[in-house]
């Protein structure tokens, strides 16, 4: 990694914003969903099936697992997507291929930030 280059990725600012409204969309989710918590019964659904119907539940403490859960994968890739450099690549990172490969991990985890 230390021979890697050090070239920003060329990514427009579609992008950008998509990284940054992933992020805060998490902490919204986070929050509302603490703001909620008072008024939840105390066994709610944690799993579901292909069709959207509950198949698991357990007590609204879970809540707060999934709620660790949204916000650590969310950071951690947020963080991940500003380090390009970093990350693994199937190829070896050259002063050629760098900034495509860069743009590309990043644009791969941003996408992957909307999917959580």
């Amino acid at each position: 990694m230390e021979s890697r280059p050090r070239i920003a990725p060329a990514i427009g600012p579609v992008w950008r914003i998509l990284r940054w409204a992933s992020l805060i969309s998490a902490i919204a989710i986070s929050v509302a969903l603490l703001a909620a918590y008072p008024s939840l019964p105390e066994i709610v659904p944690i799993h579901f099936d292909f069709n959207g119907a509950p198949d698991n539940f357990g007590p609204k403490t879970s809540v707060f697992v999934l709620i660790a859960i949204m916000l650590a994968s969310t950071v951690l890739i947020f963080w991940f997507a500003a380090r390009p450099r970093i990350v693994n690549y199937p190829v070896p990172v050259t002063a050629d291929n760098a900034a495509r490969l860069y743009a590309l991990s990043y644009q791969l985890l941003v996408l992957s930030l909307i999917h959580i």
